[in-house]
């Protein structure tokens, strides 16, 4: 129980939401995706700085790319892969980019999450999974530029922390979606943070963290409009 919560959320706790695990729900689990003029999907050892080189020219001409998610590996015998040379391409060349996936990009650094965030100032969308070498400066390049953010999601992303969270908070207003999982970086003072600025905040999970009671107390008093509220191994509570 949530002491003084005026949220009326619907709670969700560890057993009750079976949605939670497979990587093609990761997408699509927040809300409905904002459409651009052009998607794209690149997976698998299609997913090359090539590529990404060829969308950024090709997409400019014909209304301009909307949607991109990058599906990577980093199993062994693939090529490197997308490195910040393809993702600074589409931020150089891509400003109606609006939705940005990037899972299991072992290669992508802040520079390349830098050159997004100043040159897509419409991204509405952003969901992180497995991307270890991004963290807070790649992040805060995002929140200080891209005011339109609605929908963010962190997975497995080790080296994003609280400074990231806390900017996010700050700068973009319109976040009614938030997941956070499995960010070891990531604790009490980044979600209370964020749980009192967020104030069109509706959606939030976290799962595999290290949060109190006093994440808990804080997302009760200051969420006036959550209506979902999904909790799953979460440590120290």
């Amino acid at each position: 129980m949530v002491h003084g919560a005026r949220t009326h959320a619907r709670l969700l706790l560890d057993g009750d939401d079976h949605g939670s695990g497979g990587d093609g729900e990761r997408e699509d689990e927040h809300l409905d995706l904002a459409v651009g003029d052009l998607s794209r999907t690149l997976a698998g050892k299609k997913a090359s700085d090539v590529r990404l080189a060829a969308i950024a020219v090709g997409t400019s001409a014909r209304g301009g790319l909307g949607r991109l998610c990058i599906r990577g590996s980093s199993a062994v015998g693939l090529t490197v892969g997308v490195t910040d040379v393809g993702i600074s391409a589409i931020g150089m060349s891509c400003s109606s980019l609006r939705v940005l996936s990037l899972w299991d990009c072992p290669n992508v650094t802040n520079e390349g999450l830098y050159a997004i965030g100043k040159g897509c100032p419409l991204l509405e969308k952003l969901n992180l999974f497995k991307c270890p070498l991004l963290g807070d400066l790649g992040m805060k390049a995002i929140a200080n530029n891209c005011p339109f953010v609605s929908i963010l999601s962190f997975d497995e992303c080790e080296n994003i922390s609280n400074v990231a969270l806390i900017a996010f908070g700050d700068s973009c207003q319109r976040i009614v979606s938030l997941c956070i999982r499995n960010c070891p970086m990531i604790d009490d003072d980044g979600i209370m943070v964020a749980s009192s600025k967020l104030i069109k905040l509706r959606m939030l999970k976290l799962e595999g963290l290290k949060v109190t009671k006093r994440t808990l107390t804080s997302i009760g008093m200051n969420s006036r409009v959550l209506t979902l509220l999904s909790l799953h191994s979460l440590n120290f509570i």
